[in-house]
């Protein structure tokens, strides 16, 4: 299967992802269902969706970013 997204489709889709993973994270460690290591974890993968985020953006703003 092969998606074809604009920068700017990619970056709105980056966006919605990381938001809801905000709030998933902190619905889920309101009973601390979260250890120190998930947690870190958790947040070293929004660190890479934005990294990714910005990188494709910058490299490619207006071509599609291919994904197989």
């Amino acid at each position: 299967m092969e998606y074809l997204v604009t920068a700017q489709e990619f970056v709105k889709i980056s966006t919605q992802l990381f938001n809801d993973m905000r709030v998933w994270i902190a619905e889920a460690s309101k009973d601390s269902a979260l250890s120190a290591s998930d947690l870190a974890m958790l947040n070293a993968s929004m660190k890479i969706v934005e990294r990714v985020t910005l990188k494709e953006a910058e490299e490619k703003p207006d071509t599609f970013n291919q994904t197989r």
